[in-house]
Order: structure tokens, then sequence, then C-alpha cells
């Protein structure tokens, strides 16, 4: 299929998914990406990001709607839908037995890359990778594991690539090492990228526009700039003992100009010294058998 002038490489049209038992994890959104575009799904945990990335790449059948990759329907043409895109999963999806080289041979043969020798050189050196190619993937550490997963990702020369939480369980240094191969990746253009993600400042740093997702919905879609004007910088979250304050409803937000005043009531279920001034401050509680017997020895010392 040849692709149109102006034809976004990912079409979703009013996309859906209810699992058994009633839950709606995705309920009708809407968006395009242009090709050679990086477009990110921001939200919690919940939000329906992950379920969104399993119908795109065929491993979840939507309820309702459509979505299409360069003009692929995902359900009704998943085979074509597959050859032409790629998915890094959040869960690890490498043979950690198998040395790195191993793991990028057996993938370049199953997906028919072409000239894959030349191909597993050319995404080791741009991915760091060369070094310590030939280790068993279990020596790796969690950076290195995930670099092997997106140089694996692209060696079919994916049109569509799908990073679902690249970065999620690494630490601050892997993670910002991490972002910067994405973004080398996302400045070549050669790839659409479409990635989810529950960091503000992720989103900000790869992607020209985000759609952030709550409850199933799209919530907002603009570039990561437009959006934080529009939340503005006058915010302020008040918490105590790490808690937010406002029960099940969230952090209690004082907006600039308006005053709240905040108790706190003293938690009398507090284990271990008692409160402050209290007559019995620092006893500690004893069962009903043990506290008998205290008393009995008061009443009747030795």
């Amino acid at each position: 299929m040849t692709k149109q002038v102006g034809q976004p490489e990912v079409d979703v049209d009013r996309l859906a998914k209810t699992y058994p038992g009633g839950t709606e994890a995705v309920r009708g959104i809407s968006f395009k990406v242009r090709a050679g575009e990086v477009f990110g799904l921001l939200g919690p945990n919940g939000a329906g990001k992950s379920t969104t990335i399993g119908m795109l790449t065929t491993a979840i059948i939507p309820t309702a709607g459509r979505a299409r990759l360069a003009g692929f329907d995902v359900t009704t043409q998943p085979i074509a839908a597959r050859l032409i895109s790629a998915t890094v999963t959040q869960d690890p999806a490498v043979d950690r037995a198998l040395t790195g080289r191993r793991n990028l041979q057996i993938h370049a043969r199953l997906w028919g890359a072409r000239a894959a020798g030349t191909r597993i050189s050319q995404v080791t050196e741009a991915f760091g990778l060369g070094d310590i190619l030939d280790r068993p993937v279990g020596s790796y550490s969690g950076g290195q594991r995930r670099r092997l997963e997106i140089a694996r990702a692209l060696l079919s020369r994916p049109r569509v690539l799908f990073l679902d939480e690249p970065t999620v369980g690494l630490d601050p240094r892997i993670r910002h090492e991490l972002l910067d191969l994405i973004g080398g990746l996302a400045a070549c253009g050669d790839t659409t990228v479409l990635l989810t993600t529950h960091y503000l400042d992720e989103a900000e740093r790869l992607c020209g526009r985000v759609a952030i997702m709550h409850k199933g919905r799209i919530a907002g879609l603009d570039s990561p700039q437009a959006l934080r004007r529009r939340l503005g910088d006058q915010i302020i979250e008040v918490r105590a003992d790490g808690r937010p304050i406002g029960g099940p409803r969230g952090p209690a937000r004082l907006r600039a100009g308006r005053r709240r005043r905040v108790h706190r009531r003293p938690d009398r279920h507090r284990p271990g010294p008692g409160r402050r001034g209290h007559p019995r401050a620092g006893r500690r509680h004893r069962s009903g058998p043990a506290r008998r017997a205290d008393q009995h020895q008061a009443a009747h010392p030795r």
C-alpha cells in the first residue's frame, strides 16, 4: 500500500476498549500523528495509555472505533500493521540467557531485516552497545537492557515505533542518558514515535505534541508548552506527614489570592508513646490479662 500525501502515520478515531466485567479502559479517543512526529500519551497509572498502545500494536482487540498505522487497519489488517511498526513494552522482552548479539540476530531473522549484519552494527553503535554485545543479557544493567530492546526494535526499520514507558524503573542518571538516545532518534525524523509516560519532563523534552489521558479519555491535546500555560504556575499543594490533605478527592490546592486554614486533628491511634501531656503518655498498651496482673501487684505489694 503506497503512502498518500498528507496521510497521518497513526490515525485513531473514537477508539474504545471495555474489558469483561464492564471496565472501560479507553473511552472513545481520537488523535492523529504525523509522519516523523514524536507524540506522547501522558497520564497516571490506570489512565488507559498501555491499553491504547495494546490496541495500536494489535495485541488487544478494540471494542469500538478504528485505528490505522500508515493506512493499515489494526483490526482488519493486523499483519500489515505489524510489519511497518515495532514495540518496546514496559516489561523486558529479551532472552537473558543469550548474548545481546544473539538476541539481535534472532530478531533480525524473524522480521526478515535486510543486510542483518550491517544493520546490527549500525544500531549497536548508535546505542553504545558494542562493548557488551557478546555478554549474556542477564549481566546487563537495567539501562543497558533497555537500550538493547530499543535497538532490537529498530532493526526492521519500522515506520512507527511504540515506546511504552521506556524509562520506568531506571535510576535518574540512566534515565537521562536514555532520553538523550531517544531524542537523537526523534531528531532524525525517519521514524514516527508514539510513547507513553507519566513524567511531564519526558513529554516536554521529547514530544512535539502530547495527549493527556485521564480515566480512559483525552483531557487535553497540544504541545507540552501550551498545556503548561493552561495549567498555570500558582498552585500550592499542602501535605501533612507526607499524606495529601483532602481525603479521597486528593490534595487540597490553594490558588493565589485565596486563603484556607487547614486544621489537622491529632492522631488518636498513634502507636508507641501517648500524646504529649496525656497522663498515660509513654505507657505501652498491654493486653487484658497482663493489665490485671499489674493491678493485682500494685494492690498487694510484696
